[in-house]
């Protein structure tokens, strides 16, 4: 037990990732649930982490878009929902890249992104917050870590039937984690974290002032430009590949939004909730 211990912290800071090892659990922030997890980073770690990893991913989508004035209002928008999250006292970060391609993401800690190609399909400040809240929603449930802990497991059982650990192996496992590097952080989430965080998106954002309604326009018009596309590819590749896009999706969706906030179903109105505002006219004028 203790080798394999060893061979883990290896495999960790071979990847880059110098995490804390876990006694067998990891907690969900959310729902309370716990599951067995050879990694549980702290809260700090997950802060170091994503920090560690953000500048790659910049330069990977284009770097950062030059625009501070839309950067600072989207800004002050996902440290809102942050602010109302579970996890209230992360450190959140949004960062607008310069990459046509759709895609918004989020790494441990609380660093979110969003490319100005998905920026521009949006055409509403309420969608904006759904799209974010529901990436913060994935870091509130510490999807990531979750994805993390998956992969390792797979990794050591593919190692473990390979030659119970022998040296050679061991160095070709953590040479392959170390070329996956920050890739680990954005594994893709099954279809029940997406869920979750669909279901995290409706309730930050509301509770940030937005109309969570709006937030099923999203997936609606992402599933028509999909279908029009023939299946995917293209601009939509980097988005769809991450997060699945069905009917089933709005329609769950809908469902909570109606079952959490009685009130909205039927109303075309949302008294005291925003759907948009002068300043995000104002990016898209």
């Amino acid at each position: 037990m203790a080798r394999l211990r060893t061979f883990l912290i290896l495999l960790l800071l071979g990847a880059g990732l110098a995490l804390s090892l876990s006694s067998g659990c990891m907690t969900d922030p959310v729902t309370g649930k716990r599951s067995l997890g050879l990694v549980n980073p702290t809260d700090e770690e997950e802060v170091l982490q994503g920090r560690q990893y953000a500048p790659s991913f910049v330069a990977e989508f284009d770097g950062v878009y030059p625009d501070p004035g839309a950067a600072d209002h989207l800004s002050g928008i996902v440290r809102r929902i942050g602010s109302l999250s579970h996890r209230p006292d992360l450190p959140y970060r949004f960062t607008l890249l310069n990459s046509s391609v759709p895609n918004a993401f989020a790494l441990p800690g609380g660093e979110v992104f969003m490319t100005r190609g998905l920026l521009a399909r949006l055409g509403e400040e309420s969608q904006f917050a759904v799209v974010m809240a529901h990436e913060i929603g994935h870091v509130n449930h510490r999807h990531s870590v979750k994805a993390m802990n998956d992969a390792l497991v797979v990794g050591l059982g593919t190692t473990l039937l390979a030659g119970s650990l022998k040296d050679e192996r061991e160095r070709e496992v953590a040479a392959g984690l170390a070329a996956a590097g920050g890739g680990l952080l954005l594994l893709r989430f099954s279809r029940d974290q997406e869920l979750e965080a669909d279901d995290r998106g409706a309730e930050y954002a509301y509770g940030a002032g937005y109309d969570p309604r709006r937030g099923t326009k999203v997936f609606e018009e992402f599933a028509r430009m999909k279908r029009e596309a023939g299946g995917g590819g293209g601009l939509l590749e980097s988005w769809v590949s991450s997060h699945p896009l069905d009917e089933d999706r709005v329609r769950h969706l809908e469902a909570e939004i109606a079952r959490r906030w009685p009130s909205l179903r039927g109303n075309a109105s949302a008294p005291g909730l925003t759907v948009s505002t002068p300043e995000w006219s104002a990016l898209h004028a």
